[in-house]
């Protein structure tokens, strides 16, 4: 994880004991970056919505430490 501070990825599980990581979903824009999850992007919950789509929620802090909650809709 050189040179970040949090990534969101996906993982899947046909027993719930042994995981597989699959991509990355959302990451930290570096020590260096901007925006709302340039420090932290972690602590994911996410549901399905009525279309079948799915709406992840996390925790997002950038650089002046203001904490949000973030969200991201799959297309």
């Amino acid at each position: 994880m050189a040179g970040y501070r949090s990534r969101i990825f996906v993982a899947t599980s046909t027993n719930g004991l042994v995981w597989e990581r699959g991509p990355r979903l959302v990451e930290s824009a570096r020590y260096d970056g901007k925006g709302l999850d340039a420090v932290h992007a972690k602590d994911m919950s996410l549901i399905q919505l009525d279309d079948g789509r799915y709406r992840m929620y996390y925790a997002a802090c950038n650089i002046q430490g203001s904490w949000r909650i973030a969200s991201a809709v799959t297309t």
